[in-house]
């Protein structure tokens, strides 16, 4: 595999663009709601900083932190809650007004443009 290959590899990422807002500091208060909304145990949240330790080096946080509730959470509050998606979907609703503030700079960048 040639170098530009691996490259471009290591920058795909599984988080969409609206949630490329979502911070380090969002990661507790992920799981302090998951916590106090589906009682989930908060053992999750020491075994993810343990995980993350052994972390290849250059993943963001942000990254490896979806990566981990995709595979460990994610298929038992698909099932839960009879959705698609439910880890972006939590994170999206948690963050809800950056990403509106953001649509609206785009928004009015816009029409300031035309």
């Amino acid at each position: 595999m040639g170098r530009n290959l691996v490259t471009r590899m290591k920058r795909l990422s599984i988080i969409p663009e609206d949630l490329q807002l979502f911070e380090v500091t969002d990661i507790p208060i992920y799981f302090e709601y998951l916590i106090k909304t589906f009682h989930v145990s908060p053992k999750w949240e020491q075994y993810f900083k343990e995980s993350l330790l052994k972390v290849e080096k250059g993943k963001s946080d942000q990254e490896y932190f979806f990566e981990f509730m995709k595979e460990y959470l994610e298929p038992s509050l698909k099932i839960i809650l009879q959705r698609d998606e439910v880890i972006f979907a939590i994170a999206r609703y948690l963050i809800k007004p950056r990403i509106e503030e953001k649509r609206r700079e785009r928004e009015f960048v816009k029409t300031f443009n035309k």
